[in-house]
């Protein structure tokens, strides 16, 4: 047992220093906050019996490096709370913590903490006032929510965002949340292609029966991700036509490549939308066969196409896809691949435009009933041009 020691002053201040060494641990020299002799003492013996515990030895460091304070250590003393972890961060709430480590974390891009920041809110949705070695049990029990009856109606993207949200905090915000992240990582994940299905390829004549069925908004949306390859979550992104009126810049986000000019046949309309509202839409119009990313699919297709043609180290940079080397398939792509030019884009969106005229022009569009906006919208420009005729 270490031997106690007189109190001491803090220089210039009232309060007494606790001046400890502990074999394994060093010195410990900090602020006790108090100038009651027997208070003090009482905070002596606490950190002796601390000490006396192996698997406590973490609060005695952290008091060492400044991260908790001695009346905090003895208030919990006090409280017995100790005894219940290892750490002063195994009682941290969740709530603020996960938030303020997001707010503060500088290795992560902003679309990740915008990922992680929803994650941990839906977590801590269904397990409010929890502190930070809860974490192994909320996703279990998490994880058993997310698990429908079937493969389909398993949230299993959304269970796996939420554990690699609950990992990357525990290893970036704590040095002393080994045991917990371990225990984390037990929880097994979904598996990647637990829900994954055939990507689905839209022809033009299919595209243009599609957009019979929904909304003039919808319409523009899917019309626009169609003709300039958006990735869904590109198209609510930042995007701008350039000045020269064939061409597109989209700011993505993914990758490095995902930064990139593409040609632009048509002008895209933007509108607001979520993408969830996107994906029931999509799914309701087509029976669940077509998704909101197969669009981007069908676009690369229209792109290769016998009537359009454009090379493919081109069609790669109008997608937006890296550089990766990983055959000799993309090493040719990758051999090929040169500057596209301002007179590439010009020349590719006249060949897009040109084949999607043609077949707009030979489209005969089945019988449907209209939409009720349609309705009301044609009945109003009924009325106003009599109103102006008048």
């Amino acid at each position: 047992m270490p031997r106690a020691k007189r109190p001491k002053l803090d220089a210039g201040r009232i309060h007494f220093r606790i001046q400890k060494t502990y074999e394994g641990i060093g010195q410990v020299r900090v602020n006790s906050h108090t100038k009651d002799p027997d208070l003090y003492h009482r905070m002596c013996i606490a950190l002796d019996e601390l000490y006396t515990m192996h698997d406590k030895w973490g609060w005695l460091r952290q008091l060492k490096r400044g991260d908790v304070s001695a009346p905090e250590i003895y208030e919990l003393y006090k409280m017995q709370a100790l005894h219940k972890a290892k750490s002063p961060s195994d009682l941290k709430k969740l709530d603020p913590d996960a938030y303020d480590w997001l707010d503060r974390e500088v290795t992560l891009s902003e679309k990740t903490k915008q990922t992680y920041r929803e994650q941990f809110r839906l977590l801590l949705r269904e397990f409010p006032n929890r502190v930070v070695t809860d974490l192994p049990l909320i996703l279990q029990s998490y994880k058993k929510s997310c698990t429908g009856k079937n493969k389909e109606m398993t949230k299993a993207r959304t269970f796996n965002l939420a554990r690699s949200a609950v990992m990357s905090y525990l290893s970036k915000a704590f040095n002393d949340q080994d045991d917990t992240w371990l225990a984390v990582k037990r929880v097994s994940p979904f598996p990647k292609n637990w829900r994954q299905r055939t990507p689905t390829h839209v022809t033009t004549k299919e595209l243009l029966e599609l957009l019979t069925k929904l909304t003039p908004k919808y319409r523009d949306v899917v019309w626009a991700v169609y003709t300039c390859g958006f990735r869904p979550s590109e198209y609510i992104g930042d995007w701008s036509p350039n000045a020269d009126g064939c061409s597109l810049t989209i700011h993505g986000t993914k990758t490095a490549g995902s930064v990139r000019v593409c040609p632009m046949p048509y002008p895209p309309m933007r509108h607001k939308i979520h993408l969830r509202s996107f994906e029931q839409i999509m799914q309701r119009a087509t029976n669940g066969e077509v998704q909101p990313y197969d669009l981007r699919r069908s676009f690369s297709r229209l792109l290769v196409s016998d009537e359009i043609g454009i090379p493919l180290w081109r069609v790669r940079a109008y997608m937006g896809h890296g550089a990766g080397i990983g055959d000799d398939f993309a090493m040719t792509l990758h051999y090929q691949k040169g500057k596209v030019t301002s007179d590439d884009l010009r020349k590719d969106s006249e060949k897009i435009r040109a084949f999607l005229d043609r077949q707009i022009a030979s489209y005969k569009p089945p019988r449907t009933k209209m939409f009720k906006s349609e309705k009301m919208n044609a009945a109003l420009e009924a009325k106003r041009k009599v109103h102006n005729a008048k």
